[in-house]
């Protein structure tokens, strides 16, 4: 009985979350990629600001695998740059992983918006 109870507690604590994590997949799939990557440096950003070293090395992490290495230039710097990213929030700095974070994003936006 009193395991049916804690179970019961459990699903009860769990479903907002999963409501959550639904309406958040829902909005993801609704972007368009330019939006998405966007959304991902904000990730970052906010991973950052929040001292919070995981989900900035996810965020940062997500950018790496979204590199098209097809035009190696710049994919090649900006895998350096996430790279270095990552080291220096390793190291807790997150005050200039935001600044690169920043700077690269405004320079999508703005890329994004001439494009358009």
């Amino acid at each position: 009985m009193e395991q049916a109870v804690a179970t019961q507690t459990v699903q009860k604590r769990a479903m907002p979350k999963r409501m959550v994590n639904s309406y958040v997949n829902n909005q993801l799939m609704g972007l368009s990629k330019e939006q998405l990557l966007l959304t991902v440096y904000d990730i970052a950003i906010t991973g950052c600001q929040q001292k919070d070293g995981d989900k900035a090395i996810r965020a940062i992490s997500e950018l790496i695998s979204a590199l098209n290495f097809e035009h190696q230039d710049i994919a090649i710097g900006l895998f350096r740059l996430y790279q270095y990213a990552i080291d220096k929030v390793r190291e807790k700095n997150y005050d200039e992983v935001i600044g690169i974070l920043q700077g690269l994003r405004e320079s999508w936006a703005t890329a994004f918006q001439q494009a358009a």
